[in-house]
Formats: structure tokens, sequence, C-alpha cells
């Protein structure tokens, strides 16, 4: 080979060859990254239904007990939150609160707390209770 042609051979294997190969690296991993992604949602959603199946038993159990009435139920299966409602309303709406923090125990021997659902400072919401009943609800924008 002269040396125009191995000049011209390299430049073909530099703009043709590599780029393709770079292509169908990145693609891989990218079908690998999407199938792993897919795995994940379908765990997440199959953790919800479980969630909800179990949401729906508590309500249940709660109603025909007669500690919840039905318009709490309702508004606890719609996930929502309301003035008053209790600890455990709250958390079988929502779930777990991400963070509790704000613990403050007033002169009158009343228990104050806030529950945070998602991260400070990134549009959490904000959950103040009072001796165990929702007080003020701070939602993100």
């Amino acid at each position: 080979m002269s040396d125009i042609q191995t000049i011209n051979f390299s430049l073909v294997t530099l703009f043709c060859i590599l780029p393709t190969a770079v292509i169908l690296i990145w693609f891989y991993f990218d079908r690998k990254n999407n199938k792993k992604a897919e795995e994940e949602r379908q765990a997440y959603e199959e953790k919800q239904k479980q969630l909800d199946a179990e949401r729906k038993r508590l309500i249940s159990t709660y109603v025909k007990s007669g500690e919840w009435t039905k318009e709490i139920a309702r508004a606890v299966y719609r996930k929502e939150i309301e003035i008053d409602m209790d600890e455990t309303m709250v958390e079988i709406s929502w779930g777990e609160p991400t963070e509790k923090d704000k613990i403050e125990i007033l002169k009158s021997g009343s228990r104050k707390e806030r529950w945070i659902y998602g991260r400070k400072g990134y549009g959490a919401n904000y959950i103040s209770f009072k001796d165990g009943k929702v007080t003020k609800i701070q939602l993100k924008n």
C-alpha cells in the first residue's frame, strides 16, 4: 500500500467504521438499560398493586369496626389528606413518610410533629400534626 492509500484507509476507518462501532456499543448499553428500567417499572407497578390491595383491606376493616366514617374512608381511598385526620389515616393514604422531623413537646404537654413526603427543598409535601391529628397541610406546587 502506498502512503496515500494508507492515509485514505485510516480516514475511512476513523470516519466510518469507528463511529459505527461506537453507535452499536451505545445501542447495546441503551437497550440493556431500557430493559432494566422496564423491569424496575414493572416491579414498582406490582408493589403499587399490593399496596392498593392492602389499603382497601385496611379501609374496609376500619369502616366495619366503626372507627372511620365512610367520608374519611373515601378520602383515604382517594389518597387525600384532610385536617383532623389521625396519623394512621395519613399513613394508609400516602404511605410511610420519607422523613419525620420537628417533634416538639409543648408546655401544655401536647406533641407536635411534621411528616415530610419527598425531598426537602425539591417540592416536598409537609403534614403537621398536633397530638396525632393533622393541623396543617403544605402541598408542593
